[in-house]
């Protein structure tokens, strides 16, 4: 993907979050728990939920100027695209993702995953890539969150999910099922897990 990036920098695959390319990241995950690499894939449908509340979050920023430079009728359009953020395929395919990861890292013991872990966390901390994006997380002059990323592997996102898997898979994936009811596939998979929670089904 380096070679459609304008970024001259070492971490190619970083320019492709930071463009919010999204087929690329279903694909990656997608590939990943093909693979029975639940964090990996974890990480990356992590990616679709962080894009879209990110362009919902953004859109406060735009109310004024919009109003200011663009005429009422495309100041609409935008609020109307924004009320439809949810509703795209890549959004489906990120939740349905996150339900499958949490279907089966519910089936693992979460002390013995974590013990697991431990010792490939402890290497990659001490890694020179660990300490290099420790000294550029200091050195930060903008807020961008996807190249001063704190937790680029998915360690914490995956011990997170691994206390409550069903739980954290909902966050995200119920949100998404509210606005597409009519995707089949991901309200199939996640009504018996708002029946397990006792929730709302829609």
């Amino acid at each position: 993907m380096g070679l459609f990036s304008k970024d001259s920098g070492e971490d190619k695959g970083l320019n492709v979050h930071d463009m919010q390319c999204m087929w690329y990241e279903i694909e990656c995950g997608s590939a990943y728990l093909r693979k029975g690499m639940l964090r990996q894939a974890l990480k990356n449908f992590n990616y679709i939920d962080r894009h879209l509340d990110q362009i919902y979050e953004d859109q406060f920023d735009f109310h004024l100027y919009a109003l200011r430079k663009y005429t009422l009728a495309s100041y609409f359009e935008m609020l109307a695209m924004e009320d439809r953020v949810y509703q795209n395929k890549f959004a489906i395919k990120a939740a349905v993702g996150t339900l499958k990861v949490a279907k089966r890292v519910a089936k693992l013991d979460a002390k013995e995953e974590l013990k697991a872990l431990e010792p490939e966390i402890a290497e990659y901390q001490a890694s020179k890539e660990y300490q290099q994006l420790q000294e550029d997380i200091k050195k930060r002059d903008d807020d961008d969150e996807f190249k001063y990323d704190t937790d680029p592997k998915g360690y914490d996102l995956y011990k997170k999910f691994l206390a409550d898997p069903v739980g954290k898979a909902l966050e995200f994936a119920s949100t998404v099922a509210k606005f597409n009811g009519d995707a089949a596939d991901l309200q199939a998979k996640i009504i018996p897990l708002l029946l397990q929670k006792s929730k709302t089904v829609f």
